[in-house]
C-alpha cells in the first residue's frame, strides 16, 4: 500500500473535509461519526421518537433557554433557507440540550423549534428524525462499513444519504464531495509519469480553486503549509526529490513552497529547518550504521547505550525507550520536506 493510498484511507477515517475546509465542530456530547468518512452526529441515547411540542422548561432555565435560543436565531437565520445550515443548527440544538435536560433532550427538540424558527420547524424537525435514523444505520453497520473498499464505502454512505435527505444529502454533505474532487485529481497527478513536481503543484492548487470556486484562494493562503505537507507527501515527489542533488532538491522545495505563496522571510526559515533536517538525517544513518555493526558483532546493551550517547546525547534516553518499544525514527526512507 502506498503513501497516498494509506493517505486517503486515513483522511477517510478522520471524515471527509477535515483538512481542507473547517467546519463547525459539534459539542463534546454530541460525538461526530467521521471515522466512517462522514460528517454528520452519532447522536448516543434512545431511539428516535417524535418530540413532544408541548413540553415547557422550567423556570429556573427559562432564561438560559432564551439566550440560547437567540443566538441561534442571530447565527443561523440568515442561512437556514441552506440544508447544510439546518444541520448544523440541529447539531447545536442537540448539543444544547443534551447538557442542559440530559434526561429528555429529544423530547423537547419539537417545542425548541418551534421557539426558534415557528415556519420551518416542521422542516427542521424532518431533518432532525433523518438524521437519527441516519446515525442509528451507521451504528447498526459500522463494522460492515469499515470492511468495505473506500470505493464501496463511499457509496453505502451516499445511497442511504439520497435515501434519508433526498436532494438536500449533497448540499449538506457538499465540503465532502469538494474534498473528495480534490483528493481524486491529488491521486491522478500522483500517477502521471509526464508532469514534475512544479507542474503538478500547479494543477493540484488549481483543482483546490475550482472545487471551491471564491473559497479557493482564501483556503489555500490558510492552508499553506498542511497543503504543502499533504502534497510533498505524494510517492512521486518524494522520488523526484530524493533524485535530487542536496543543493537542487534544496531549491526545489523553496520553489514548491513559493508556489503556494509563501514570502521570502518565511521560504528562507523553512530553508533553513530543511539544512537541519538534513543534517539530523545524515547523523541518523550514521547511527542506524553502527548500530547494525555492533548488533552484528553481538554487541551487547551497554555498548548500544554508548552509540546513542556519542551520537545523540539530548536525546540517547528517548531513543533508547523508542528502540525498546520497536520504532527506529531513522529507519526506512525519509519523508523529504517534511522530516
Amino acid at each position: 500500500m502506498n503513501k497516498l493510498t494509506i493517505l486517503i484511507l486515513l483522511t477517510l477515517a478522520l471524515g471527509a473535509g477535515w483538512w481542507l475546509w473547517p467546519g463547525t465542530q459539534a459539542d463534546a456530547h454530541v460525538r461526530s461519526s467521521a471515522d466512517l468518512g462522514d460528517d454528520a452526529l452519532l447522536v448516543p441515547g434512545p431511539a428516535p421518537t417524535r418530540p413532544d411540542h408541548g413540553r415547557q422548561p422550567g423556570p429556573a432555565s427559562a432564561a438560559g433557554d432564551q439566550d440560547f435560543i437567540a443566538e441561534m436565531q442571530a447565527r443561523f437565520g440568515p442561512h437556514l433557507h441552506r440544508p447544510h445550515a439546518q444541520i448544523k443548527l440541529l447539531e447545536q440544538l442537540m448539543s444544547f440540550l443534551m447538557q442542559r435536560y440530559p434526561d429528555d433532550w429529544q423530547a423537547r427538540v419539537g417545542e425548541f423549534l418551534m421557539r426558534l424558527f415557528p415556519e420551518n420547524a416542521a422542516l427542521l424537525e424532518q431533518r432532525f428524525l433523518g438524521l437519527l435514523n441516519y446515525n442509528d444505520w451507521l451504528r447498526d453497520h459500522r463494522q460492515s462499513l469499515l470492511a468495505m473498499t473506500p470505493g464501496e464505502r463511499r457509496a453505502a454512505l451516499w445511497a442511504m444519504r439520497r435515501s434519508t435527505f433526498g436532494e438536500a444529502a449533497e448540499q449538506i454533505w457538499a465540503a465532502e464531495l469538494r474534498n473528495q474532487q480534490v483528493q481524486d485529481r491529488l491521486l491522478a497527478l500522483d500517477q502521471d509519469p509526464n508532469l514534475k513536481a512544479q507542474q503538478k503543484l500547479e494543477r493540484y492548487l488549481a483543482s483546490i480553486e475550482q472545487a471551491y470556486e471564491e473559497q479557493g484562494e482564501h483556503l489555500i493562503r490558510q492552508r499553506r503549509t498542511e497543503l504543502l505537507d499533504r502534497f510533498v507527501s505524494l510517492d512521486s515527489v518524494q522520488q523526484e526529490l530524493r533524485a535530487l542533488p542536496a543543493e537542487q532538491r534544496s531549491q526545489t522545495l523553496r520553489e514548491l513552497r513559493a508556489g503556494l505563496g509563501m514570502e521570502a522571510e518565511a521560504l528562507d526559515r523553512w530553508s533553513a529547518l530543511d539544512s537541519s533536517r538534513d543534517q539530523a538525517w545524515q547523523q541518523g544513518q550514521n547511527y542506524m550504521q553502527q548500530r547494525a555493526e555492533l548488533i552484528a558483532a553481538q554487541a551487547g546493551e551497554f555498548e548500544l547505550a554508548q552509540l546513542r550517547e556519542r551520537w545523540f546525547p539530548e536525546q540517547a534516553q528517548i531513543i533508547a525507550a523508542e528502540e525498546a518499544a520497536g520504532f527506529f525514527r531513522y529507519a526506512g526512507e525519509r519523508r523529504i520536506g517534511r522530516e
